[in-house]
């Protein structure tokens, strides 16, 4: 059984603060398939202290910089497609063979999609005689819901990255699995801490 007792936090593995124990249930089998560490409101404080720090280096980040970090993700998500598909059949209970066509294919080419869109931050238009520039908003928080978890996780992290935002992601309780890949594939093909 896979556990994941630390957090992704500030550009690394660390211990939550808290000690509680989430334990995910297989629906297709009903039975616990996954434990992850519960955050509390220290974890979740440490977080964002992280995030509010990082991101005036992140949204002065180049576009082009965000748009190779995104796919390199993408190239990434691919290499690790069997992990995605056991984490979909194992939390969410889709079958193994229809998972990369309904649960991994699209995110991973949405990520490609949105590393493109990283290059229009940096242009600038004039309407109505004004100057219409496009810049990163602040630190996001990122709230996943079980259903499609990793389309649903890459249609709010990538477009972030690709505006110079940072974030806070929430997994659900119900699918994390992907969510937790996904931080070991942004560790491992450089995102800023």
């Amino acid at each position: 059984m896979k556990e994941y007792r630390q957090f992704y936090i500030n550009g690394e593995w660390v211990d939550p603060d808290s000690e509680e124990i989430n334990e995910v249930v297989n629906p297709a089998t009903d039975q616990v398939c996954l434990r992850i560490a519960s955050a509390n409101r220290t974890d979740i404080d440490r977080a964002f202290e992280a995030a509010r720090r990082a991101f005036p280096k992140w949204s002065a980040t180049p576009g082009a910089e965000r748009r190779d970090l995104l796919l390199a993700a993408a190239d990434e998500m691919e290499a690790r497609k069997e992990d995605f598909i056991d984490a979909h059949a194992e939390t969410l209970g889709v079958p193994r063979h229809l998972a990369a066509e309904l649960q991994i294919d699209g995110p991973i080419e949405a990520v490609r999609y949105f590393a493109q869109l990283a290059l229009k931050t940096e242009e600038t238009k004039e309407v109505d005689g004004m100057i219409v520039m496009q810049e990163a908003v602040g630190v996001c928080a990122l709230i996943n819901p079980w259903n499609y978890p990793l389309l649903q996780m890459i249609g709010k992290v990538a477009p972030a990255i690709a505006a110079g935002c940072t974030m806070v992601e929430k997994p659900s309780e119900e699918t994390p699995s992907a969510d937790f890949i996904m931080a070991e594939i942004l560790h491992k093909v450089g995102l800023p801490a």
